[in-house]
């Protein structure tokens, strides 16, 4: 072989190992400080991405767990405006029928609408959820409850449908994520089968059920919860915020505008998952040696 080439080859070699990590991003990666931020903040975490060249800039102490797939949100940069976007293309698998655009009540759901694009814009410069924001959103979508309750026929236009769905399926990404965090970088696999096994399973000579406290996306809680528990008892519906979608939900008429409001209960659920696991990942921070982690992540 000519020395030269034996010369260059080693230099070749890593040439196009750096352009797979790049170019191609086989073995590209994000570096994600997830940590308890200084100063109070919207949401109750500081979530930065890194520089990947850091190298050994990440302290020997700081806990580090690298993702177990990659997640899109994370190579989004965990902007819910883009994944929301990207989330639009997906196709709703619901049919939706013609009546659907024959809208009653249209001034107290419209607003809705706008209540989201208030929601993205508000997250555009944001990793992460503004509580606030998230709370009048929830408000909105309590308010339609209200409104639902006097109105049983309350019909949903077919872009409403679409952008809950959507919003939906963004937070639910991002809850993914976190979810993953509380799990030491394991992405959960949210198994149909194993998680109708866990709702079924009793405990004692009373055969009591124990709620999942593990995430689990709430398009698949009700799913199950409708298949397993098709009758829900009054003290659940009286206590209920969401009463009266709890019994659009708990009921398996198939009827097309149960895909509207299972949307809105699903999203407004997400949101509160959200919260929720934001919590629990800020109780795990606190034992940690400054009060932070890193969490890495492959790219496609």
């Amino acid at each position: 072989m000519n020395p030269l080439l034996v010369t260059l080859l080693p230099t070749a070699v890593e040439l196009l190992k750096e352009i797979g990590k790049t170019e191609f991003g086989q073995k590209a990666q994000k570096i994600i400080e997830v940590s308890i931020p200084h100063v109070q903040k919207a949401s109750q975490l500081a979530v930065n991405f890194l520089a990947t060249d850091i190298g050994g800039g990440i302290s020997p102490d700081s806990k580090v767990i690298h993702l177990s797939k990659s997640l899109d949100i994370v190579n989004n940069g965990l902007s819910l405006p883009l994944s929301y976007r990207e989330n639009q293309f997906k196709t709703i698998s619901q049919k939706i029928s013609d009546d659907l655009d024959v809208i009653k009540g249209q001034n107290e759901i419209l607003f809705l609408s706008n209540s989201i694009n208030y929601f993205l814009e508000s997250h555009k410069s944001r990793t992460g959820i503004d509580q606030g924001v998230s709370y009048a959103l929830q408000y909105d979508i309590a308010a339609v409850c209200n409104h639902l309750k006097k109105n049983k026929d309350l019909r949903f236009p077919g872009y409403l449908l679409h952008q809950f769905t959507s919003l939906s399926e963004t937070i639910k990404d991002l809850n993914t994520f976190y979810a993953s965090i509380l799990q030491d970088g394991h992405v959960p696999v949210f198994d149909e089968q194993e998680i109708r096994e866990e709702l079924k399973r009793e405990f004692g000579a009373d055969k009591r059920k124990v709620e999942i406290s593990a995430y689990v996306p709430h398009d698949i809680r009700v799913k199950l919860t409708r298949e397993l528990e098709p009758v829900v008892d009054e003290k659940q519906k009286s206590g209920s915020l969401l009463s009266s979608f709890k019994d659009r939900v708990m009921t398996k008429d198939t009827d097309d505008t149960h895909s509207a409001h299972d949307a809105l209960f699903i999203l407004k659920e997400e949101l509160v998952s959200n919260e929720k696991l934001e919590y629990s990942i800020l109780k795990k921070l606190k034992i940690l040696p400054g009060e932070k982690m890193i969490v890495r992540s492959d790219s496609q």
